[in-house]
């Protein structure tokens, strides 16, 4: 009933989520627009405080509960990955000793700590087709399903989809952005969109989607800028992986490349401060590629241990990560 999810999020002042399970793959899968859309609603209203709920309510009722510490933390973690900041909890009290919820809340606490005063630092914007949507709706009697909508708004909710699902497996932080803001938003000299003094230097476009005509001129003033504008299906098939990395050049990478690894970016007294975490059930070894060479202390929520990354000779750092383990690098 609300028409325009980013536009009614954008009213609130702590815009929300509900998560209603610590799956903590489960940001790889639908959960990534759980997040995605009041995340970005609050960058586009230029604030920074999002809630989310948070439960393993889910696994619960499907006699898979109730869920670890190390599930309920790397939950944690990827909401705050994305820029969740105030966390509400429906964990059952009696499941679980009172000593591993003080050492939950003693968590997130930690993350909050050096994540809640800095800055999102994502890059790269998805456009939220909702205005081509609303001209191919198509009501039915039967609960709505894709399939009964046109060919044309399958197309773009399934693009749109992939886009959002293969950046957020690819390391790749992103906001969404509507018609309207993408509309207001300034061109700036250096390629960026500027929207509530959050710069952008990339812009994709899903399958299929046209945009209203103020949003359009926007765009092409950005274009001319040499801002970066993808559009799925303009070159003739869908975008890549590798298509759309060599195409923004993101910052960060994770070699070798692993779907299960979250990445938030984020900008404290400049400084960059990354969040990586493993949602895996598996270990992960491998380095993070940077931009430039940096000297980092990597910063542990679990455990509360500072220490040093080591000096990089190259632009890289090496990860270690247990399944569910998340780790803070913080520039020096």
């Amino acid at each position: 009933m609300q028409g325009n999810a980013i536009k009614t999020l954008t009213r609130m002042h702590i815009p929300g989520l509900d998560v209603l399970t610590s799956d903590p793959q489960a940001v790889m899968h639908e959960h990534w627009m759980t997040a995605a859309l009041p995340v970005s609603a609050a960058i586009l209203a230029g604030r920074r405080r999002v809630m989310t709920e948070v439960s393993d309510f889910s696994q619960k009722m499907g006699g898979k509960g109730p869920c670890s510490l190390a599930q309920m933390q790397a939950t944690a973690a990827w909401q705050a990955a994305w820029g969740v900041t105030d966390f509400t909890l429906y964990y059952d009290i009696t499941d679980r000793p009172p000593d591993e919820y003080r050492t939950y809340c003693t968590y997130v606490g930690r993350l909050n700590a050096i994540l809640k005063p800095a800055r999102l630092d994502s890059e790269v914007l998805l456009y939220y087709p909702v205005n081509d949507l609303w001209a191919e709706y198509l009501p039915v009697a039967e609960p709505l399903q894709l399939e009964s909508q046109s060919p044309r708004a399958q197309r773009i909710v399934r693009s749109f989809n992939r886009i959002g699902q293969m950046m957020q497996r690819n390391q790749i932080p992103f906001a969404l952005v509507d018609h309207e803001h993408l509309a207001a938003a300034r061109v700036v000299d250096g390629g960026r969109l500027d929207i509530k003094g959050h710069r952008f230097t990339s812009l994709i476009l899903p399958s299929d989607v046209q945009l209203p005509s103020a949003a359009a001129q926007v765009v092409e003033r950005f274009k001319r800028k040499s801002g970066r504008v993808l559009a799925e299906g303009a070159a003739g098939g869908p975008l890549s992986a590798a298509a759309l990395a060599e195409a923004i050049r993101p910052a960060f990478s994770v070699s070798p490349a692993s779907d299960k690894i979250v990445l938030g970016i984020f900008v404290r007294e400049r400084r960059r401060i990354l969040l990586v975490l493993n949602v895996d059930t598996q270990a992960y070894q491998g380095e993070l590629t940077t931009d430039a060479p940096r000297n980092w202390q990597i910063l542990d929520p679990a455990s509360g241990a500072i220490r040093p990354a080591g000096k990089p000779s190259r632009a890289h750092v090496r990860l270690a990560l247990e399944p569910n383990q998340a780790v803070l690098l913080v520039e020096e």
